[in-house]
């Protein structure tokens, strides 16, 4: 059976193996090997259970269960980017390879958008790799690019794209 729950500082461990594991796999090719060899799932694990245990009332993450085990989350919160309308970001969401196309994603999507919503924000904002496979995903949920930045990732140029809902999707 598939869940999705609000993050706790003891999924640390699974978030940070998705983490790892999902940009390992999906950026391959289009970030740095270098930068990519770097990315260790202790230290993000640290990372997320300081993140996750810091009380935050404006950062929200989930996590989606299946049979007990972690196979994907999603983050969100204010908007990080100056100078834009968008009021909520969608920080994240990763689902782990073996699960993707099976409607977790979508899940983890409704679930951080209605805590936005829950939160006063109209509108939201993600920024993606130009080239990740999973662009699509983000389209197919009503996202429109509306906005582009340069970036630098481990050393090497990206382009972002910035999808945009203005207002929030209400249903799915």
């Amino acid at each position: 059976m598939l869940s999705v729950r609000p993050a706790k500082p003891c999924d640390a461990n699974a978030i940070a193996t998705i983490h790892v594991d999902t940009w390992k796999k999906t950026y391959k090719g289009l970030v740095p090997q270098s930068f990519l060899d770097t990315l260790d799932v202790h230290e993000k694990s640290k990372f997320w259970a300081e993140k996750l245990g810091n009380q935050d009332k404006n950062f929200h993450c989930y996590v989606a269960q299946a049979e007990n085990n972690v196979i994907g989350f999603s983050c969100g919160g204010p908007n990080r980017t100056k100078g834009t309308s968008y009021k909520g970001e969608l920080y994240a969401i990763y689902v782990s390879k073996k699960k993707q196309k099976e409607g977790v994603g979508k899940m983890l999507f409704q679930k951080t958008v209605s805590r936005l919503a829950e939160d006063g924000f109209d509108s939201m904002l993600i920024w993606v790799i130009e080239k990740n496979p999973s662009i699509g995903f983000y389209q197919s949920m009503g996202g429109r690019k509306v906005e582009m930045k340069e970036d630098d990732i481990g050393g090497a140029p990206v382009t972002e794209i910035g999808f945009g809902w203005k207002p929030l999707p209400k249903a799915f």
